[in-house]
């Protein structure tokens, strides 16, 4: 390959006839995240494929006048999550893979998680209050046996509900 079959830049732009801007591959916030940049025919930013400085891919997506609204990514160990952002850019929801299964977790207008639900190890939905401490616990054991209880502000189970009696034969 000779010097003339290359061609070298740090921004390359992609532009309708009318000279709009609808694309871009080009570093991000750093030389260490290069992205692809799609724009909409007002030449707004839609949606940005990048690979992060820490080597991990993203696509996030974007509203109408710019705001990040969602977002998919995978960690250099291999997670992989979707974070759902408000009007504020603030993540709302997010649902992430780990090795040992999946997570929801919902959190309130000021970013405290407020909601988790869970599948890794048992089955598990959790509810968390303004300071995020659990306070509340739905399960099913391994036997298939329901469980709730609520916990104090320190974590200690304060009440679950009586085991079912035996039903009669």
């Amino acid at each position: 390959m000779t010097t003339e079959d290359v061609v070298t830049a740090q921004r390359f732009e992609l532009r309708a006839s009318d000279g709009s801007l609808r694309g871009a591959w080009a570093f991000a916030s750093d030389e260490n995240e290069q992205a692809f940049f799609l724009c909409d025919r007002h030449g707004d930013m839609r949606a940005t494929l990048m690979v992060r400085s820490d080597g991990g891919p993203a696509l996030v997506l974007h509203d109408q006048v710019g705001r990040m609204r969602a977002e998919v990514t995978v960690s250099k160990q291999g997670s992989a999550a979707v974070v759902l952002r408000d009007w504020e850019e603030r993540g709302r929801a997010a649902l992430s893979m780990e090795e040992d299964g999946p997570t929801l977790v919902l959190t309130d207008d000021v970013g405290k998680e407020r909601v988790e639900v869970s599948l890794r190890g048992k089955p598990m939905v959790g509810l968390r209050d303004g300071s995020e401490r659990l306070r509340a616990v739905v399960t099913v054991t391994d036997d298939g046996v329901a469980a709730f209880g609520l916990l104090d502000e320190e974590g200690t189970l304060v009440w679950q509900p009586s085991p079912y009696p035996p039903r009669p034969d």
